[in-house]
């Protein structure tokens, strides 16, 4: 039987900044967003894969490493790599998990390449019609906002998060806590990464895939962003500019810099219609 139902359709919107610090000169932050239609026998399915990296470790090197990771979750952006994600939600998983590590050897070769020592953090929402699976390493996080609550769906790789695990603190307080930066995994450290440094859904929600529903948007950040605005500030500013993903991302990051933000800021929303 044929599918009789529209496929899923997706809105986005994103905006970043180099941020207020005097001494930055180039924005270490990278993003990227691809969508496309697969078919399959007789299904079609629209994809939409997004992807936040913030670079670390000065800035030729955190540049250049953020760079090699969007430019390899480009290289997934044609239809052959999508249409093996239609085969089952653990084709789905595997797959995006697998892009992490290519995303890892491309930084590594990156810095190899200007012999510099640096990384980036990163994370991936890959969504086949409105099944959404996720990789993530280090503290760029993803956010799920549905009927004016947000939910984060990743857990920073810091030792911020960890004491906030421990129950040493709340979670609320890792925004400001002096060890948030302290990020205890990223891309571009060793060759081969080991697998498990590579979360998925299943950290924080027990299950490697979720279906979104109609309505729902996701937020993708570095840290620049979630640390200087609360969760409830995030989704007022969705909120506010319902209509128009692009003026929300904008204005998420512009409250970046009205709080003195130095830090570069990455803001890329998506949408289910």
């Amino acid at each position: 039987m044929k599918r009789l139902t529209p496929p899923v359709r997706y809105t986005l919107g994103a905006a970043t900044s180099i941020g207020l610090e005097p001494g930055r000169t180039t924005n270490q932050d990278a993003f990227i967003y691809c969508l496309g239609t697969s078919v399959c026998e007789e299904e079609t399915e629209n994809w939409l894969m997004a992807c936040v990296a913030d670079g670390m470790g000065g800035m030729e090197a955190g540049e250049a490493a953020s760079a090699a990771v969007v430019r390899s979750f480009e290289a997934k952006s044609q239809v052959e790599f999508f249409t093996r994600l239609l085969l089952s939600p653990e084709a789905h998983v595997s797959e995006v998990k697998k892009w992490a590590h290519e995303a890892n050897e491309c930084v590594m070769s990156a810095l190899e390449k200007r012999k510099a020592k640096g990384g980036s953090t990163m994370v991936c929402a890959c969504l086949v019609g409105n099944r959404l699976a996720i990789s993530h390493v280090g503290d760029c996080r993803l956010y799920l906002i549905r009927a004016g609550e947000v939910r984060l769906l990743t857990r920073d790789h810091s030792l911020a998060m960890a004491l906030a695990m421990q129950g040493e603190i709340q979670l609320d307080d890792v925004r400001k806590h002096p060890q948030r930066s302290r990020v205890t995994r990223s891309l571009g450290e060793r060759r081969p990464m080991a697998d498990y440094l590579v979360d998925t859904l299943e950290q924080v929600t027990g299950k490697p895939t979720m279906e979104l529903e109609a309505g729902d948007t996701l937020l993708l950040c570095s840290d620049g962003v979630w640390e200087p605005l609360s969760d409830q500030e995030l989704i007022s500013y969705v909120a506010s500019h319902q209509s128009d993903l692009n003026a929300a991302a904008e204005a998420i990051v512009e409250a970046t810099l009205a709080r003195g933000g130095g830090d570069n800021a990455t803001a890329v929303l998506v949408r289910l219609i």
